[in-house]
């Protein structure tokens, strides 16, 4: 066994500049395999916020017209998307006809 590494420790130092070229091409392909992850992971949560700030801003759209239509006597501005229910109808100022 410690025949192997002085053969290669031996190689290693007889071919000095091939070795340091196998350890600087490792070290190019960690150091590029790094910023690749980086990279990704930062594209990943830019796509999340950039999603999620998209979901706020229609939330907030929505919620404005609604209001506008409160603010009007409107009745969909109350219920949104949503049916108005029969017992409400016609009861208030806020309801239905």
């Amino acid at each position: 066994m410690w025949f192997i590494v002085m053969v290669i420790c031996c190689a290693a130092a007889m071919f000095w500049k091939f070795t340091v070229a196998i350890i600087v091409v490792y070290l190019i392909v960690k150091a590029s395999q790094h910023i690749r992850a980086r990279h990704t992971a930062r594209r990943t949560a830019e796509a999340k916020r950039a999603a999620e700030a998209k979901r706020v801003q229609g939330l907030l759209d929505r919620a404005t017209k609604q209001h506008k239509q409160v603010q009007k006597g409107n009745i969909g501005g109350v219920y949104g998307a949503y049916p108005v229910p029969k017992e409400c109808k016609g009861i208030g100022i806020w309801l239905a006809d």
